[in-house]
């Protein structure tokens, strides 16, 4: 499992991918969004894009040359410490904003 690479190059590309990878963590997590019906059935996708594996999934991983199994590992872990009061929801923020230095 590719966990983390020296050196990388960021083409536009990658950097558009790697905020694909954070807007569906920051929508998993509900943050910055309002409570309607509407946005449970955005979330609810959000979190299925994570556990569900997908063509569109893998390839966003590809092209942050990752494994799909490490992003969703780093779901996993945001999700479990946050459930269990670990981390606060502006900790959670803050994770989900620097993630790129994890790829």
């Amino acid at each position: 499992m590719k966990t983390y690479k020296e050196a990388k190059d960021k083409f536009p590309e990658v950097v558009m991918f790697t905020e694909v990878i954070k807007r569906n963590l920051s929508d998993a997590f509900a943050i910055g969004t309002a409570s309607d019906a509407g946005e449970a059935l955005h979330i609810q996708q959000a979190k299925n894009w994570f556990e569900i594996s997908s063509k569109d999934f893998n390839t966003v991983c590809e092209y942050v040359n990752t494994e799909p199994e490490y992003i969703r590992s780093l779901y996993h872990r945001l999700k479990d410490r946050y459930s269990s009061g670990k981390i606060t929801k502006a900790q959670l923020r803050i994770a989900i904003n620097h993630i790129d230095k994890k790829l």
